[in-house]
């Protein structure tokens, strides 16, 4: 099964919950996914927004 592509583009960091030592932080974030309406979301992402952990999100 071929994997597709995930398009994101982060609209507006709101804030860091936390921080861990490996230079992640899990933050409040206003995201769109593929080109789909904007949702709230909370998860862990590395300094540049390029890489993303588990997600939590809510509309």
């Amino acid at each position: 099964m071929e994997r597709k592509e995930l398009k994101f583009e982060v609209l507006n960091d709101l804030g860091t919950i936390s921080e861990s030592t490996k230079g992640w932080s899990k933050k409040l974030t206003r995201i769109i996914w593929n080109e789909d309406e904007p949702k709230y979301d909370i998860r862990a992402w590395d300094s540049e927004f390029k890489k993303n952990g588990k997600r939590n999100y809510f509309n």
